[in-house]
């Protein structure tokens, strides 16, 4: 499986979930039919949108949301551990706010 890893941002090791980009077409893409969660659309890179699904773990597992601006800064908006996610409703399980 191909995917986008981060290597640097707080400590590395952060496969690439989802990737939105303003553009033409923004509305569309995101335009996910419910069925279709767990599945994969785009190319795994941060200039175009991106997201999959399938990357989601039914196991405990560190979740991190990166947000970056339009001139190219970013910050963590939050960092959260999950006992899993589940993928029946697309919630996290027991999960606990490490910082943000």
């Amino acid at each position: 499986m191909r995917i986008y890893c981060d290597q640097d941002v707080n400590g590395g090791g952060w496969a690439l979930v989802y990737n939105s980009v303003l553009g033409t077409a923004t509305t569309d893409f995101w335009n996910i039919p419910y069925a279709q969660r767990l599945g994969r659309r785009g190319r795994p890179s941060l200039d175009s949108n991106y997201y999959d699904g399938s990357i989601y773990q039914t196991a405990a597992v560190t979740y991190m949301d990166v947000i970056e601006e339009l001139q190219g800064k970013a910050v963590i908006a939050f960092v959260a551990r999950a006992a899993a996610i589940n993928n029946v409703n697309m919630k996290f399980d027991s999960p606990v706010l490490l910082s943000g």
